[in-house]
């Protein structure tokens, strides 16, 4: 049977009351249908029982899809409530502004190096550092440069070049 939902406290009144009458309907319901599945065998007893058996399997499956598909938004709303929460602690525990949880180090590298880097920017990194890293830095608007796998020395000259670079374009601002 279906667990219902405990804590509400992540939710608005509105919403709490919600999920507590479908909580306790999809209980009911699938109760009631357990019910039903069991008077039928009883009914058709002398009739095929394999038929019985997948016919009552397959009412039964049908049914849960339906009422699971039904809490998908309210389950929605949960998952979120609860990103919201922990981004907040996190925030409150770093005493930032904000905090911001990704999905996965992939989602973190495509949105960090995607955004935050502006046109004027270069990026220095690794050749053979992650792809979603060099994937995040393409979808950038900044310069980049690679340097050779854990090459001091070629870090170095590009660090120089990246200067030579900045130097150049920001003459005018000095």
């Amino acid at each position: 049977m279906i667990s219902p939902i405990n804590d509400y406290s992540l939710f608005g009144a509105h919403d709490q009351e919600i999920i507590r009458m479908l909580s306790q309907r999809i209980g009911k319901e699938i109760q009631k249908l357990l019910y039903w599945l069991k008077k039928e065998a009883l009914k058709k007893r002398g009739e095929s029982e394999l038929w019985l058996d997948y016919y009552a399997k397959y009412q039964f499956i049908e049914y849960y899809r339906k009422r699971v598909e039904e809490l998908e938004l309210v389950q929605k709303k949960l998952l979120r409530a609860l990103i919201e929460q922990t981004e907040k602690q996190m925030a409150s525990f770093h005493q930032a502004e904000a905090a911001l949880i990704f999905n996965s180090g992939y989602d973190a590298n495509i949105g960090v190096l995607s955004s935050i880097p502006q046109k004027g920017d270069t990026i220095l990194y690794d050749q053979l550092c992650h792809a979603s890293i060099r994937d995040g830095i393409r979808l950038s608007f900044a310069q980049s440069f690679s340097f050779a796998h854990n090459d001091v020395g070629d870090l170095e000259k590009k660090l120089k070049a990246a200067g030579n670079l900045f130097n150049k374009t920001n003459a005018g601002l000095n």
